[in-house]
């Protein structure tokens, strides 16, 4: 994944967990990537970091083989993304999943225009084929990192407590240095529901400890939010805050 897709997927997933916690907060771009954690996050009464980590049922040194074959079939939709741009229609983050229709790029100009910044759609075609749509920001035009997954039909599980701690000392190896821009740094840690190598849910997290981060969000991309609050260290109970229908 490119940095720059990484980052819209930060946004993304932040901009859910939000809207998921009922908050009205804005979300900025920090001074720079190294010092700094990946968003900041303005409210009310003040300021936070946030870093975000995406994760795997698979993962493994080597990354998620089921993410490596999903980038694969991406690039079947290069061609719609070249026709959908012609236009001059706004930029938009698309994941098919099926053979796409020849009217996708024309569907697509009809219904993107109309959309908000940042938000997320699902539109269903028939029982076989579907897509979430999600607007960009005027700076990414042209964005065509585009997902077909064609084999995004299967169980979805519930995220082993290993794969969440292992995530959350990796973050902590920088909570130091981020700590000495902005005091409260907060994770958010989310799996993308949307595709094969993300269909997981959060059931209950025996043994998380937070390694010094007041607040941990679990997101289950779109519509299902835990809430792991401050245990200094200690084990942690996630709370849910949204849980979708099953399936």
């Amino acid at each position: 994944m490119t940095r720059k897709r990484q980052k819209i997927e930060e946004r993304l997933f932040a901009e859910r967990a939000i809207a998921l916690l009922g908050e009205h907060w804005t979300i900025r771009e920090p001074p720079n990537e190294r010092e700094w954690p990946d968003l900041l996050v303005d409210t009310a009464t003040g300021s936070f970091g946030l870093e975000v980590r995406k994760l795997y049922p698979d993962e493994a040194s080597g990354g998620s083989a089921k993410r490596a074959a999903e980038s694969l079939h991406a690039r079947r939709l290069t061609e719609v993304a070249v026709r959908y741009y012609a236009g001059g229609a706004p930029p938009a983050r698309v994941q098919f999943y099926g053979l796409p229709p020849t009217t996708l790029a024309s569907d697509l100009a009809s219904m993107v225009p109309s959309m908000q910044t940042w938000e997320h759609k699902k539109v269903t075609y028939d029982s076989q084929r579907w897509m979430h749509v999600c607007r960009l920001p005027a700076e990414l035009a042209k964005y065509s990192r585009w997902d077909i997954l064609t084999d995004s039909i299967g169980w979805v599980g519930v995220i082993d407590s290993s794969v969440v701690q292992r995530a959350i000392q990796e973050k902590f190896a920088n909570l130091a240095q981020h700590k000495m821009h902005v005091e409260d740094v907060r994770l958010l840690l989310a799996c993308d529901r949307t595709r094969n190598s993300g269909k997981l849910l959060f059931g209950d997290l025996p043994g998380i400890e937070d390694a010094g981060f007041p607040h941990i969000y679990l997101l289950s991309f779109p519509d299902q939010l835990v809430q792991i609050p401050a245990q200094q260290g200690a084990p942690a109970s996630g709370q849910t805050v949204a849980r979708p229908a099953r399936g």
